[in-house]
């Protein structure tokens, strides 16, 4: 077992929801991150159910969870007083070397050799913003020399077990049972930063990059004599000193990836120099989300909007952003501020909406979707999640339910919470046949735009045709279409780019507002088909699907009704081939089999003229490469001739090759 991010052979995505997930990612780049859908689950329940706290478990259900795809990570982390740690079990725990404090477990440090970041979206190349958890945490002081010190406490930390513990070995150590708990001292806040930043190590990819969040929960850790019994409040001198303050934790692993409170404030006082100063089109967010104000000198600033995914992973190189949840009232004492530049504030990013389902799982109540308003002001899903879903203890069949209920509320633009086990039982298991793909199914009904088993691949057969024989060729079969009868109705499913259909248009000044083309047309055929102030487009997020398949049933029962041959075609044209309940949307795979994107003439950008590994690393843009080999060779330059004058004043550094060379931050 390991410590290390690995995920079970079952983990991860295979194709088709490998590409169905990244065909959803990229074709909602430009809206902005606190409008996307993503599927949560609490850590709690999905790995520490069982009331089992240790490392390796520990490590491989947090690994699954990420390769799966589940974008919100919710922990509980416990301030064990005793020994001065954050820690993962709800109980203090006993020192594992009978006396002594124990030892915060450190996060490995990659060296060079380890970094992957010269051939993957690499931190090093760009001006990188020391934020003020950088500079807290990984300038000012070593993290690793204090967390290997121990902090010296007025509480003293317990020499002795309980006598209602035991203890057993584990591959991870001494594992004490302290009543309903099963914990290692080392399974700690730095073990999860590790995995989460491994993660992201290995998936700095064009097709492997998604954000990711994480919630955090305070807790104080119940006393080792009373396991079950309420935790007593944290005595001032037992709180968290700096260098154990949670961002000071956290730094290590994760500064790197973070996206945090300074930046996004920086990025909100001038829209010119970040989000509106992109160079690719596709990285420019969709302004409609946002409030934006002109000030002096032309400046935008907005005071509520946030980036678009695109901006954030492809442009800046972030993939992380952190948020405080609950915090106990034992651990009142703590002040959130001291972590407020790098970790956003509690429930700065959520925003828990209310719902109900039916016995079938049909929403009832809390659907942000509104027929009679597209008003984006009265349809505000900001961080909008719910927890209200019925998980199955021990009935595999009231999967399906779970399934339904998570997927309409997805479509609603609400993202839900998991947080109870899944058929009693975690996602720790690398092997594990059932858990697993229940866990993996619940992620991938999420999935509000391809329908079950979509984007077929182009030589196979797609569910809502006839059989292949009767399917056009291969290299037809790569436009998508959206299917207002398909299960579930307004699902995308491919088809063939020659068949004639209607196309869906959307405002060009509310993303909610649709409209169904006059005329039918082959796919190519159709981008000139809508009307004035609309354009052929894709929708982007959830609410937006919805908001087509409504304005479908409401407007155009005729398309879907099944075509009646004795009966003339609207457009005059009788050569009809469409579908019942059939449109296009635009988005297509014409240029590479696989890779989805919106635009009837656009060429996949993943796709470059080098070998097929070099087109999956995300690199620096070829503008930020330019400036820095600019900046440095001008660093040379000038040092080169402070130098040179130097040498005219005194001599100095004779033969000891000049300067030191400051190179980019890495």
């Amino acid at each position: 077992m390991s410590t290390n991010f690995t995920p079970g052979v079952n983990a991860e995505p295979n194709a088709p929801w490998s590409t169905a997930l990244l065909a959803q990612r990229d074709v909602s780049q430009q809206i902005p991150i606190n409008f996307v859908t993503n599927p949560a689950i609490s850590l709690t329940a999905a790995c520490f159910g069982e009331g089992r706290y240790e490392d390796d478990t520990a490590a491989v259900c947090i690994s699954n969870l990420l390769a799966i795809g589940y974008r919100r990570l919710l922990l509980d982390v416990y301030w064990d007083a005793p020994r001065h740690v954050w820690s993962l079990c709800p109980v203090q725990v006993p020192d594992s070397s009978s006396g002594n404090t124990p030892l915060p477990s450190a996060p490995t440090i990659f060296s060079s050799s380890d970094s992957i970041f010269s051939v993957h979206l690499s931190n090093s190349p760009r001006a990188v913003q020391v934020d003020a958890l950088a500079a807290a945490s990984l300038v000012t002081t070593d993290l690793m020399i204090r967390q290997m010190t121990p902090t010296p406490s007025s509480t003293t930390a317990t020499s002795s077990i309980a006598p209602s513990a035991s203890v057993i070995n584990s591959p991870s150590g001494p594992l004490y049972e302290l009543g309903p708990y099963s914990c290692t001292s080392s399974v700690q806040l730095p073990l999860l930063a590790k995995i989460v930043g491994q993660y992201l190590a290995g998936s700095q990819t064009t097709l492997g990059a998604f954000m990711q969040y994480l919630e955090i929960n305070l807790h104080a850790a119940a006393s080792l004599d009373d396991p079950i019994g309420p935790a007593l409040a944290v005595n001032a001198s037992d709180l968290p000193t700096p260098g154990n303050f949670v961002s000071n934790v956290l730094a290590e692993s994760l500064a790197s990836y973070l996206y945090t409170p300074s930046i996004l404030s920086s990025d909100r006082g001038n829209l010119n120099a970040s989000w509106y100063s992109v160079q690719e089109e596709d990285h420019y967010p969709d302004s409609y989300y946002f409030t934006s104000e002109e000030g002096l000198g032309g400046i935008h600033t907005s005071p509520n909007g946030w980036p678009c995914e695109a901006y954030v992973e492809m442009d800046r190189l972030h993939r992380l952003l952190i948020s405080f949840g609950s915090i106990d009232p034992e651990m009142s004492g703590y002040n959130p501020d001291v972590d407020s530049a790098s970790i956003f504030a509690p429930d700065y990013l959520q925003q828990n909406r209310t719902t109900s389902f039916s016995s079938t799982g049909q929403i009832t109540s809390g659907c942000f979707f509104n027929p009679n308003t597209h008003n984006l002001s009265q349809l505000n899903n900001s961080w909008a999640f719910s927890d209200n879903i019925n998980l199955p203890a021990d009935n595999p069949s009231a999967l399906t339910t779970a399934n339904i209920s998570i997927s309409n509320l997805t479509s609603c633009g609400i993202s839900p919470l998991l947080t109870d086990p899944i058929l009693n039982s975690t996602a720790s298991t690398a092997s594990n046949t059932t858990s697993l793909p229940s866990y993996a199914s619940l992620a991938y009904s999420t999935i509000w735009s391809w329908a079950p088993l979509e984007p077929a691949n182009s030589s196979l057969s797609s569910p809502y045709y006839a059989p292949l024989s009767t399917q056009p060729s291969p290299t037809q079969f790569r436009c998508a279409a959206f299917n207002a009868l398909s299960t579930p109705p307004g699902r995308w499913h491919v088809a063939d780019c020659t068949s004639r259909h209607y196309a869906a248009c959307r405002s060009l000044s509310n993303p909610y507002e649709w409209s169904i083309s006059a005329y039918r047309g082959a796919y190519t055929q159709v981008d000139d088909n809508c009307a004035s102030g609309s354009a052929f487009a894709v929708p982007r997020t959830a609410l937006e699907n919805a908001y087509l398949l409504s304005t479908l049933r409401a407007t155009r029962p005729d398309i879907l009704a099944p075509a009646d041959p004795s009966v003339g075609d609207p457009d005059g044209d009788s050569s009809e081939d469409a579908a019942a309940g059939v449109i296009w949307i635009n988005f297509n795979s014409l240029g590479t089999q696989g890779c989805w994107v919106a635009g009837v003439s656009r060429t996949c950008p993943y796709v470059g003229l080098d070998d097929a590994e070099h087109r999956r690393q995300v690199l620096v843009p070829t503008v930020a490469a330019v400036i820095v080999l600019f900046l440095g060779l001008l660093t040379v330059f000038v040092k080169c001739a402070a130098n040179r004058q130097s040498s005219r004043r005194r001599r100095r550094r004779k033969r000891e090759g000049g300067w030191d060379y400051e190179g980019v931050p890495s």
